[in-house]
This record gives structure tokens, C-alpha cells and sequence, in this order.
């Protein structure tokens, strides 16, 4: 992702970790670290030294991330983050569902002349009460809404969850369609995963 020509859209957002740390990134600041210091301040000697976090290495970036989240409670978490991290200017975030026309045209109109990325970590049914269907429908969703935004590529951590005969990641491969560029063992947390990359620009 290169804040400087593309943008960044996650359209099943949660409460913004994926768009919260691209911005961090995107003008280098130090980790997010929600009000609290460091430890070795607590350590003798490490008092005097600390001066505080140093200044964001590219400060004049201005990162443009979009994020869509449908829960209203998931949506104000995702609002209170982006603002304690200091990135609330560069989002867009969108209280709605991803499919929606308003949230697809306004990242269209608003990424002008630049690419469209696409990163998101969708539902697994790990935490949500989402059905088999439910999540083969959001995947094949997800490949759609890619196209109507017009990404030039997207990528997507997908966790291993297994029911029955097929496991969400064959679940995800078969409903998204298409051959990803990359296909990476991962964790997510105390889940295996793999991160699909789909390259759309050619």
C-alpha cells in the first residue's frame, strides 16, 4: 500500500485495526499505544531519559483510508480508535453495509485518479452467528463489490475454521473465485489462517 497514490479501502472494517495501523504506517509514526508508556520508564534511570514519542517520520502524509462497518456498536469502537491513534482526518468511515451504493460510489469518487486497494479480514463464523451460506454469500459479495469499486488488488485474511467436509478457506477459495497471486500460511490470533492477494489491474 503506497499512501501516496493509492488508496486503501477494508468494507468489513470491525473496529479499524486494518485501516488504524495502515495510517500509523503510512506516515511512520510509533506504535498506537493508547495513552500508556513505555515501561522501562518505570525501570531507574529510564524516567529522566524519555522524552516522549518522537514526531511521525512522514508527517505530511495524508493516507486516504475508507472503512465500512454495519454493526452501530462495532462502528463507534472503529470511530473512537481511528480518533485516539490520531488518524480520524484520513477516514472515511461509512455506518452501512458494504454492498451499499453510496459507500462503493463515494470511494470511487473520492480515490480520483488513484488505485484502489482492498484489505479486510472477513467473517469466519468464529465470533459471529453467521451460517455456511451466509459467509459463501459475503465472500462472492466481497469479489463483486472488488469489481464495482474498480481495485486494482485486494487481499484477505481468511481463517481456517472447519465444519463438516470443507473448511472456511475452501469455502472462501470456491466463493471469491479467481486464482490469488499469493496464497500465505498465517495466525490470527490463536487461529490459523492463510492471506489470499488477487491482482485486478491487468
Amino acid at each position: 500500500f503506497d499512501p501516496k497514490t493509492e488508496v486503501l479501502v477494508d468494507p468489513l472494517a470491525g473496529s479499524g485495526t486494518l485501516l488504524v495501523e495502515a495510517g500509523l504506517m503510512a506516515a511512520g509514526k510509533p506504535l498506537w499505544m493508547s495513552g500508556r508508556q513505555p515501561a522501562y520508564r518505570e525501570f531507574p534511570g529510564g524516567a529522566p531519559t524519555y522524552q516522549g514519542k518522537p514526531p511521525a517520520l512522514f508527517a505530511d502524509t495524508r493516507p486516504a483510508l475508507f472503512g465500512a462497518e454495519a454493526d452501530s456498536a462495532t462502528y463507534d469502537a472503529f470511530l473512537r480508535a481511528s480518533e485516539t491513534a490520531g488518524v480520524m482526518g484520513q477516514m472515511n468511515a461509512f455506518e452501512g453495509d458494504f454492498r451499499e451504493d453510496i459507500f462503493i460510489e463515494g470511494v470511487k469518487e473520492r480515490a480520483e485518479e488513484r488505485a484502489i486497494v482492498v484489505l479486510s479480514n472477513p467473517p469466519y463464523g468464529e465470533r459471529l452467528n453467521v451460517t455456511r451460506e451466509e459467509l459463501g454469500n459475503i465472500y462472492a459479495d466481497l469479489r463483486e463489490f472488488c469489481h464495482r469499486v474498480g481495485a486494482d488488488r485486494a487481499g484477505f485474511i481468511v481463517g481456517q475454521r472447519r465444519e463438516r467436509e470443507t473448511s472456511t478457506l475452501e469455502l472462501f477459495q470456491r466463493a471469491f473465485g479467481g486464482r490469488p497471486r499469493i496464497k500465505k500460511p498465517m495466525n490470527n490470533g490463536p487461529l490459523q489462517a492463510q492471506f489470499f492477494l488477487y491482482d485486478f489491474s491487468s
